[in-house]
Order: C-alpha cells, then structure tokens, then sequence
C-alpha cells in the first residue's frame, strides 16, 4: 500500500480509497478560535499560518509533497521546527503544543481519541491523498491467482470499512 504519485513507472496499482488531510493545531492554539469561527463556511484563514512552527515529513515523502503545495498555494513560509518519516510522531509533538502538521484522515481517526487538539479539514477537492495497492506486473511475469485475489479482497475489505 502506498499514496499517489508513484514515482516507478514500472509499478501498476488499483486505488483502494480516497481520504482527506487536516491540519492539526496544538491545544491552545491562538488560530482555533478563527477555525471555530469559519467552522461553517470552511474559510479558515491560511494566511495566518505565515511563520507558524511546523512539524513536517521528509521531503521525499508524499505527505510532505501535499504539504508544500498547501504551503505553497496559499503563499505560507512555514518556519520548520523539525522534520520526520512518522506522521504518527509529529502529531503527537502538535499534541505537545510543540508546532502544526499536517495528518491524513486515516491518522486522525487512529489518534484523535489521545488527541487534544483541533483539526481543520482541508478542501476535499484539491487536498486528499490517493491510497493504492501497487504492484509489479508485466508480459512476462502476470500477476498469481493468488495475488489477484488479495487485490480483490483488499479492495472489497476498503469498500465496507468506508461505509
């Protein structure tokens, strides 16, 4: 399992879901009030994260690719206090009150009960992740029986864990 893009162009993959991103605020934080305040518009004002401490993926990481176009798309130099390879560990640092992150919607639900912080769902239509089964498959060497049948049944299993 892995999130779009691939960067192997000898990979094929079947999509298994779509999920949001969030950013995620430290208990406290000063911005929660303007999330609450733009709660039912979803406006919440990203200008205001200019030089705000963030906790961010290597760069390498595709989270962190989203990241930057999310920085980027709303003109916001982040001062970073530190980058990782666990989103995981960066949301318990925001939980700390130690700088923001970005998490996605599978990491939210895993944590959000040992979470005392806020999360600000992100436009649905420009920030999600793609979440894929990848695989090596070619004319020489199809894809088992076996391993079409785990494609099956990890893509049936996605469809009633969303439902």
């Amino acid at each position: 399992m892995t999130i779009l893009p691939l960067y192997t162009e000898d990979l094929s993959y079947d999509i298994l879901y779509t999920e949001n991103v969030y950013l995620a605020l430290p208990p406290g934080h000063q911005l929660i009030e303007q999330v609450k305040a733009h709660a039912d518009d979803g406006e919440f004002p990203f200008h205001l994260l200019d030089i705000e401490k963030f906790i961010l993926l290597k760069p390498e990481m595709t989270l962190r690719q989203l990241s930057n176009q999310i920085l980027n798309d709303y003109n916001v130099v982040p001062e970073v206090m530190m980058e990782t390879v666990s989103v995981e560990n960066a949301l318990r640092l925001v939980n700390e009150g130690i700088a923001i992150t970005f998490v996605p919607k599978s990491v939210k639900d895993m944590t959000s009960h040992r979470f005392n912080g806020t999360f600000v769902q992100l436009n649905p239509h420009h920030y999600y992740n793609r979440v894929v089964l990848a695989y090596k498959e070619n004319d020489k060497k199809p894809l088992s029986r076996a391993a079409k049948t785990f494609i099956q049944m990890a893509k049936s299993g996605m469809k009633q864990d969303m439902n």
